[in-house]
C-alpha cells in the first residue's frame, strides 16, 4: 500500500492548483471588474466519515492504524506523526532526510517506515525514538510486519526482517518496480509492480510467476490478500478479484480516475477503494459501489480500517478522513 505514483499526482495537482491560483489573481488585480474566483466545492461525506483538521502542510501518503486508538502516518515533507486517541489530533514526532512512503506496524510500540534512498526507520517504543537505517534499493515502495519479528519489504528488490527491523537480508532482484507486498505467513506471500505478480511459498526464496494477462498485464499498485486463494488489487484503471489464487479474475469497479488507488476489504461483504476525489464502499462484495467520501479538492491516496467501525484515508490536502460508527 505505496509511491512514484503517489508523489508525481501530488506534483501535478500542486502545479495545476499554482497555476490557477496565479492567473485568477494576476486578472484580479488588474481589473477589479472581474468576479472573484469559485470557491472551492465543499466536501461530501456520509454518516460516520468526519474530517480531521491535523494542520499538516502537504499530502498524506500513508496512514496506518494497529488499533483503534494507536496510529502513525507519513507526508510527503519527511514527516512521521503519531496519534494515539484514533486520529483526532495528530503530533509530528520524526523529520527524515529521505522522502517517506508506506508505514507497518506489528504493535502500537512497533513500526517500521519506508522510503526513496532504501531509507528505513524502526521505532520498538511508539514513536519515542527512531532507529534509520538504509538498504541498497533506490525506492522501498511497501512494508508488511506479519509479526513483532518478521516484516518484508519491496523496492527494486525483496527484503525480509527476522528481527524486528533491525537487519536486513536482501531476496531476488525483481527488475523493475516493486509496488505491493502481501503475507499471510511466514511463507507465503505475493508481491507486485511493474512485473506483473509474483508468488512464494518459501518466504521469499523463490518466486512463481502468477497470470495477470486478463487484467490487461497492467501494473499493480496495491494488494491484499485473505487467505492462499482470496486477493483484491488495484490497478491504473481499475480494481479486481481472484478467489482461486490468482487462476480467473473478476473486475470489481471500474476507476474513474488513472493513478494510484489503495483497496482494502475487511471481510468477504465489506470492501473500501480510493479513487482520486472519491472514497467508495461496496457492501457485496464489489458487485456494486457506493461513493461515501467526494473531496471538493485534492486526491485520495492510502486508506486503512482496523475493523468495520473504525478507518481512515489521507487525502492530498494533509487532512485525514475517519470512519467512526
Amino acid at each position: 500500500m505505496n509511491t512514484e505514483w503517489k508523489r508525481n499526482n501530488i506534483y501535478f495537482s500542486i502545479l495545476i492548483g499554482f497555476i490557477f491560483t496565479t492567473i485568477v489573481f494576476s486578472c484580479k488585480k488588474g481589473n477589479d471588474n472581474n468576479p472573484p474566483p469559485n470557491p472551492v466545492p465543499a466536501d461530501t461525506l456520509t454518516t460516520g466519515w468526519s474530517k480531521i483538521s491535523t494542520g499538516i502542510n502537504s499530502a498524506i501518503l500513508d496512514v496506518f492504524f494497529i488499533n483503534n486508538t494507536d496510529g502513525f502516518a507519513v507526508n510527503a515533507d519527511n514527516n512521521v506523526y503519531k496519534s494515539s486517541n484514533g486520529g483526532a489530533s495528530w503530533q509530528k514526532i520524526y523529520t527524515s532526510l529521505a522522502n517517506l512512503v508506506n508505514i507497518g506496524m506489528s504493535s502500537s510500540s512497533h513500526a517500521i517506515v519506508v522510503g526513496y534512498n532504501g531509507r528505513v526507520l524502526v521505532t520498538r517504543n511508539g514513536g519515542a525514538s527512531f532507529d534509520s537505517l538504509t538498504l541498497a534499493d533506490p525506492l522501498l515502495f511497501d512494508i508488511y510486519c506479519l509479526n513483532s519479528n518478521v516484516a518484508f519489504a519491496i523496492g527494486q528488490f525483496f527484503w525480509k526482517t527476522t528481527d524486528s527491523g533491525t537487519t536486513w537480508v536482501k531476496g531476488t532482484d525483481l527488475g523493475s518496480s516493486g509496488k505491493a507486498i502481501s503475507f499471510i505467513d511466514v511463507m507465503t506471500g505475493w508481491v507486485a509492480g511493474d512485473f506483473g505478480l509474483k508468488k512464494t511459498i518459501d518466504g521469499g526464496i523463490t518466486w512463481q510467476t502468477v497470470n495477470i494477462s486478463p487484467l490487461g498485464g497492467a501494473s499493480i499498485l496495491s494488494m491484499q490478500f485473505a487467505d492462499i486463494n482470496k486477493g483484491y488489487f488495484a490497478i491504473n484503471l481499475t480494481s479486481a478479484k481472484t478467489v482461486n489464487g490468482g487462476a480467473s479474475w473478476n473486475i470489481l469497479h471500474n476507476m474513474e480516475t488513472n493513478g494510484f488507488h489503495d483497496v482494502q476489504f475487511l471481510n468477504d461483504n465489506i470492501g473500501y477503494l480510493t479513487d482520486g476525489r472519491y472514497v467508495a464502499k461496496t457492501t457485496d462484495g464489489g458487485s456494486t459501489w457506493q461513493i461515501v467520501i467526494r473531496l471538493g479538492e485534492g486526491v485520495f491516496f492510502e486508506l486503512h480500517f482496523t475493523d468495520s467501525n473504525h478507518g481512515w484515508a489521507g487525502s492530498s490536502t494533509g487532512a485525514i478522513f475517519r470512519y467512526l460508527q
